[in-house]
């Protein structure tokens, strides 16, 4: 009789436990979907193709999404691959999806640079070598006034050599973009603080000389620099105007980058001259943060190296992880969106993800 109980109670375990199994691997299937499905193309503007039209290895790929998915990589949130001007690879991760606004971070400083590019192309602003303090006139004082302040111009401001004393950025409590913050006139603030170097010698980047750089086109241009933004960026590129969000889609990321690889054009329509384009993304400086990387005009500018070839690239990037990758000879644009903020190490292996996957799956 004992035998006989032991078995039933043995039996209805093994249907517990089966179960649960079941309903594991079920979840598993559904969460760890390493598939490549093809980008849905919408009436947002952006042309889509699949990877075996554009010649593209799809196994690199879908081991990158099974890497981040089993959190090889941390915190991603979407990844997007365009070729040929043709949206080909769109993952989503961690609860993200193509609908999902993304805070940019300094990845929007690459949008200034276009506003103010477009700002030129349209009289508003001269130039880039247009003096910063020909257009900061109405301030009766300046203080810490002298030659060297005298001779910033905008192009300094663009590059991160200013020379205003703004400490360092990695002093996130103390930096001149964090100290501005709490300022009755922060743009005062930035043209009142001691020169450290001469304009044009020393990269320093911070987040204050953006601002003074925004201030200047808003001045010049009489206009809010978001309706500037919406009028003359965001509406030719079709990006909804979103007053309740700070950020804007991976696919509206992907469409500035889609017009800085076609040299300021979107749909045959010029929005930003084509020399502007070359003149930002262009090295400028020798960045401090990487010997690797140098600075245009609020872009990051690159090299990658794949089968004993060098590729140029330049790119947007912000804290967290957000990235807009634009390599011309191989007509490819890469977005990456994430949540490693504040973590350097974690954010930056997007790099990583290019040179293992992304770079031979194309180049293959």
């Amino acid at each position: 009789m004992s035998y006989i109980i032991e078995f039933k109670n043995n039996g209805g375990f093994l249907k517990f436990f089966l179960c649960l199994v079941f309903i594991v691997l079920l979840n598993s299937c559904a969460t760890l979907n390493y598939n490549y499905q093809i980008p849905e193309k919408t009436n947002d503007g952006i042309e889509t193709g699949t990877l075996a039209s554009e010649k593209i290895d799809s196994t690199k790929l879908i081991q990158l999404s099974k890497d981040i998915l089993e959190n090889k990589y941390i915190n991603m949130h979407s990844l997007l691959i365009s070729k040929n001007s043709k949206l080909v690879f769109e993952k989503y991760f961690n609860g993200y999806n193509k609908n999902r606004t993304h805070f940019l971070a300094s990845a929007g400083k690459s949008i200034a640079s276009a506003l103010v590019g477009i700002a030129i192309d349209n009289g508003f602003l001269k130039s880039s070598d247009q003096k910063l303090f020909d257009i900061f006139d109405f301030y009766p004082v300046i203080k810490n006034y002298n030659q060297k302040k005298e001779r910033i111009k905008l192009k300094h401001l663009l590059t991160m050599t200013a020379g205003f004393d703004c400490g360092s950025i990695m002093d996130y409590q103390n930096h001149c973009g964090a100290k501005m913050r709490v300022k009755t006139d922060p743009i005062k603030y930035i043209l009142d603080l001691p020169m450290q170097h001469e304009p044009g010698e020393i990269f320093n980047y911070n987040d204050g000389t953006p601002e003074v750089l925004a201030a200047a086109l808003v001045h010049s241009a009489k206009m809010n620099y978001f309706d500037f933004q919406k009028k003359h960026l965001f509406d030719p590129l079709g990006i909804p105007h979103r007053p309740d969000s700070i950020g804007i889609t991976s696919r509206d990321m992907l469409k500035l980058g889609l017009l800085y690889m076609n040299k300021g054009l979107w749909k045959g329509n010029r929005i930003v001259s084509e020399d502007w384009v070359n003149e930002s993304t262009k090295p400028h400086v020798q960045s401090t943060f990487s010997k690797y990387a140098k600075y245009g005009y609020l872009w990051w500018v690159t090299k990658f190296e794949q089968k004993g070839k060098t590729y140029d690239s330049f790119y947007a990037a912000g804290n967290g992880g957000q990235y807009i990758f634009v390599i011309p000879k191989l007509e490819v644009v890469v977005v990456f969106t994430g949540g490693n903020y504040n973590n350097l190490t974690e954010s930056r292996r997007v790099f990583e993800m290019m040179n293992d996957y992304i770079l031979p799956a194309i180049n293959n």
